[in-house]
């Protein structure tokens, strides 16, 4: 729905990628400091996740899965459900799917860096 997508606009964008598995994560540095943190999140599950997990893509031969990061002092003070969408460090918002070392990223915010972590 082109309605649905105009409403979401994350601050900033990474790709990770290891083998050929792809990440697409969608980062919100102001997390849950804003009252509006919990409609990010249920834009992103109507968009992107289908029976509470994130849906996967396959193109040019990649497995691809968008994924939503809400940055917090204390991921601990989220309310349960939304837990998984937070991270209260900057490994947290490049853990994905239990990968947790050597993940390829780009910043979308007009750069086209590349860094290996």
């Amino acid at each position: 729905n082109g309605g649905r997508m105009a409403r979401f606009k994350p601050d900033f964008i990474f790709w990770l990628q290891r083998g050929d598995r792809y990440w697409i994560v969608f980062v919100d540095p102001k997390g849950l400091a804003h009252t509006d943190w919990m409609h990010k999140v249920e834009g992103y599950r109507s968009l992107f996740e289908q029976g509470g997990r994130p849906r996967e893509w396959r193109h040019n031969g990649l497995t691809v899965q968008v994924l939503l990061r809400l940055y917090t002092d204390d991921v601990s003070k989220a309310p349960s459900e939304y837990r998984r969408y937070c991270a209260d460090t900057i490994g947290g918002i490049f853990c994905v799917a239990g990968e947790k070392d050597t993940l390829r990223y780009s910043v979308a915010e007009g750069s086209s860096q590349r860094r290996e972590w």
